[in-house]
């Protein structure tokens, strides 16, 4: 088709959801973490129309979080979420204040009932960006689809600018299916036409440095000597929940841990880590508390082959405290991790004997499947 007046061919209008795959794709995005809702169906439709970025299914909207930061903080790169309206921007909090406390650079998409809902109570309505407002370094409603594009060009250009941190972009259904003419970044005086993006992705740190557990059990200290010891040599990139346990001493990797303190981020950051780093080891370092909170996101690591290890600390006797503050039968009510693992598809291996240590993860690093790893070495 040509213009009326010139030879050049007409442009063409775009949806809502055509411009969103398009200002991802102009902005370097090829990995979207998300859960799919009614509100976010268009782009989802489109999603599965192209090749160029590839869509991670998790589990649950604050797993799609973890796994965006795991892979931003991994690769310098901005980490991208799309979840749904009502409960699937709710759910996602979580994970926006633990972005917003690292200063890890996420853009976190959201769909929102259509614009003559909006205020109604209509089904999963909520204010989205009254919710993320104070977990967000911005949060934007966009109720014009010709803004949809720069709105998401500038939203990049914040993740990433001075203090890095999350940014959401809530999209009423309408706009998404509404057309006008797609806006590229050049062409908005706001966005940066070459950002620079953070230090070689090998040197990413936690931006927290990590502490020592007062009252760390001694076989635990041993189990962590020995995976340091026999994996060293693979250059791992690990993930972890919290300040619990000192790695500093042990570990010389890409390391990243919640300065937020959020139980089971560890398990949904691996698989964002593994996902950027295919060919690479990663592991999640946790406690048999912590990994219980997010353990269905080993479903997801099931189906992209994402073959991360998950180093369960098993101790129910200390608490994140250093103090037990459980209950005298929560040892009882443990699942058995190596039942669990076998139950998604993946392998699970449990250890008991210090002689049996150095045999067992030498099995945990032969297997190109996710591991659960059931370390009970008593001190």
């Amino acid at each position: 088709m040509k213009g009326m007046y010139t030879n050049e061919p007409a442009r063409p209008e775009m949806t809502g959801a055509e411009i969103v795959l398009q200002a991802l794709r102009e902005n370097g995005v090829e990995h979207i973490f998300g859960y799919p809702g009614a509100a976010v169906l268009p782009i989802y439709d489109e999603i599965f129309q192209q090749n160029e970025i590839k869509h991670i299914l998790v589990r649950h909207e604050q797993g799609a979080g973890h796994a965006a930061e795991g892979y931003a903080r991994s690769t310098g790169k901005v980490g991208v979420m799309l979840v749904t309206s009502g409960p699937g921007a709710t759910n996602a909090v979580t994970s926006l204040q633990n972005a917003m406390a690292d200063s890890v650079p996420i853009i976190c998409l959201t769909g929102q009932v259509a614009t003559d809902l909006i205020g109604s109570d209509a089904f999963q309505e909520c204010d989205t960006v009254g919710i993320t407002r104070p977990c967000t370094k911005h949060s934007w409603l966009v109720k014009d689809v010709k803004e949809l594009a720069a709105t998401i060009h500038k939203a990049f250009h914040l993740a990433r600018s001075g203090r890095p941190g999350p940014v959401l972009i809530d999209m009423p259904k309408d706009m998404l299916l509404q057309s006008t003419y797609y806006v590229a970044p050049s062409a908005d005086p706001h966005v940066d036409d070459n950002p620079q993006l953070a230090e070689d992705d090998r040197q990413i740190k936690a931006n927290i440095p990590l502490q020592r557990e007062r009252e760390e059990n001694t076989g635990l200290h041993y189990a962590l000597k020995r995976l340091y010891m026999l994996t060293r040599d693979h250059a791992p990139y690990i993930a972890t929940d919290t300040k619990h346990y000192q790695f500093a001493e042990h570990f010389n990797s890409p390391l990243v841990s919640s300065g937020f303190g959020t139980a089971g981020y560890g398990l949904p950051a691996a698989i964002g880590m593994q996902i950027a780093h295919p060919e690479s080891l990663v592991i999640d370092i946790a406690d048999e508390s912590s990994v219980q909170a997010t353990m269905k996101e080993l479903s997801t690591a099931i189906q992209y082959d994402a073959p991360i290890k998950v180093f369960i600390l098993n101790n129910p006797n200390l608490s994140l405290g250093g103090k037990s503050q459980k209950h005298g039968s929560y040892s009882n009510a443990l699942p058995d991790f190596v039942k669990l693992a076998e139950a998604f598809g993946a392998v699970g291996i449990r250890c008991d004997e210090r002689d049996n240590l150095d045999h067992a993860i030498g099995e945990m690093l032969s297997v190109r499947r996710p591991v659960l790893f059931d370390c009970r070495i008593a001190g």
